[in-house]
Parts: structure tokens; C-alpha cells; sequence
């Protein structure tokens, strides 16, 4: 159950080292006030709503280069990444009677649902999480923190996977907006990465989340070119094999520098074309 594999993990309150907060969403808001930290306002919202619910707040995921979708997109730098370099802003839990509902979200940024999905997709793959509850998961940003709100008033009277939908046709309504979002988004990330990287005495922390970055983008763009049944019959007439081809070029397309070059960086040093694509 949901409930179960979440609760297992300990946070730093607890010297573990799987996430920062995990309990109850009413101690995470007194949690924050403690640290002078804001708490979005939706949270307080939501508490109204679900009273025993329940947050894990910056929880670490590895990536498993096992999986096939991992292996088809071929980014063989994310692979470098050792520990758990994926980070989940929020995971919101929430239990009425022996229902079970999880909100996957990420935070305010314009790109932030490109992230949610990815992460959905890591949690949800085989061996992954949650891969037995797909059915109880919603994902989305917090931007609109109204949108939010509704979406746990409506988390026990719809389905998730209706929820879902909703959200999704209200962001990107079609795949080639969310392909071309990722796209921008990852040009955004390259062109700024070595003014980011560049300066810090030492750059681990901050290569681990550019590549880890590259890396949710280009699962997003393949997993959800390949889930999209839609496209497999209008396009390819069930030809699985085709599709899968055009979701992998979709991948390789999003760009990024290569792991060499990022820890290489100095000067007027620039990212090398021929690397990315030997790596790619």
C-alpha cells in the first residue's frame, strides 16, 4: 500500500537521509514556520480538507538503468550519477478509510509539470515504487495553488486517472506542446549551465541536477510519446515498433552537455557537439 512504502522512509528530524520531512502535513507546516520557511498557502487548504494528511517533502530517487525505457533513450551520462540524484519536491498522501490517493508535485517554476510527469513515470515503471498504484496517483505542478486545492477536494469522489486527464488537457493539450516545452526547457538548461556551474568551488551537487534534469526530460518525452494510444493507432496503425522509434528520436533530440564537459568547464571552455553525440 501507499501508505506503507511511505511511511518507511526517515527523515532527516530522524538522521535518515531518504527525505527531509516525512509525517503529517499539519507538523510540516509547523515544521517550516520553525525553519522560516514559507509553507505554500494551498497546504493549509488542503488540511482543512484531509486533516490526517500526510507529506513526504524532498524524497530521493535513484535511477534505474535497467529499465527499458531507460536503456531505448540511451543518455548514458545519467547513468554516471551515483546515489540517488532525483528529487521529488512533494508527495502528498492522503487515506479514507481503505482508499488511498497520492498527489505527485512539483513546485512553481514554468516548467515544473514537465518534471512532475517525468518523476510519475520513474515512481510508476516496472520495479518502480508505486508501479502497483498508477491508478491512485495525480500528478501536477503547484502554479496554481486553486488548481491544487480542487484536485484533493475532488481526490475520493473522481478517479484519479480522471482527475488526471483534466489537469494534463489543461496544461498541454497535445503531445507536440509538452515535446516542445521539454525542448525549450533543456536548450534553457544548457545555455545556462556553464554560468551556473562555472563559479562554485565544487560543482558535484549542481552537475548531479543539470544531468538529472536532461535525463526526466527525455524520459518524458519517450514514455509519454509511447503511452499515448492515440498516436500509435492514428500514426503508426498499432505498429508498436515504429512509434518506438519516433519516441526515441524525440529523445535524442532534447539536448544537453555532455557529463565530461560539465566537470571540465572553465573559461571560455564550450560544450563539445561531437561528445554529445557519442554519448547520446
Amino acid at each position: 500500500m501507499i501508505y506503507e512504502i511511505l511511511t518507511a522512509f526517515v527523515d532527516t528530524r530522524k538522521n535518515g537521509n531518504d527525505c527531509v520531512f516525512n509525517g503529517y502535513l499539519e507538523d510540516y507546516l509547523h515544521y517550516l514556520e520553525s525553519h522560516e520557511e514559507n509553507l505554500p498557502a494551498f497546504f493549509q487548504q488542503i488540511l482543512e480538507l484531509h486533516p490526517n494528511a500526510r507529506i513526504c517533502a524532498g524524497l530521493n530517487l535513484g535511477i534505474n538503468k535497467d529499465v527499458v525505457s531507460n536503456q531505448i533513450i540511451g543518455y548514458k551520462d545519467a547513468f554516471k550519477l551515483e546515489g540517488k540524484p532525483l528529487i521529488c519536491p512533494y508527495l502528498l498522501y492522503l487515506q479514507q478509510n481503505d482508499d488511498e490517493r497520492l498527489f505527485i508535485l512539483t513546485g512553481q517554476g514554468k516548467s515544473s509539470y514537465l518534471y512532475a510527469k517525468s518523476l510519475y513515470f520513474c515512481f510508476t515503471e516496472p520495479t518502480g515504487l508505486f508501479e502497483a498504484f498508477k491508478n491512485n496517483i495525480v500528478t501536477m505542478d503547484t502554479r496554481n495553488g486553486d488548481r491544487v486545492v480542487l484536485a484533493a477536494r475532488e481526490a475520493f469522489e473522481k478517479r484519479a486517472g480522471i482527475i488526471q486527464k483534466e489537469i494534463d488537457h489543461e496544461v498541454y493539450p497535445n503531445y507536440e506542446e509538452l515535446k516542445d516545452a521539454a525542448m525549450e526547457e533543456a536548450n534553457a538548461i544548457k545555455e545556462t549551465a556553464f554560468d551556473r556551474i562555472r563559479p562554485l568551488e565544487d560543482k558535484t551537487e549542481e552537475i548531479k541536477r543539470t544531468v538529472a534534469r536532461w535525463f526526466l526530460l527525455k524520459k518524458l518525452v519517450y514514455v509519454q510519446y509511447m503511452v499515448n494510444k492515440a498516436i500509435l493507432q492514428t500514426r503508426y496503425e498499432g505498429d508498436v515498433k515504429k512509434q518506438r522509434a519516433q519516441a526515441r528520436e524525440y529523445s535524442k533530440a532534447i539536448p544537453f552537455v555532455a557529463f565530461s564537459e560539465l566537470w571540465r568547464c572553465s573559461g571560455e571552455n564550450l560544450p563539445s557537439e561531437k561528445k554529445e553525440e557519442e554519448l547520446d
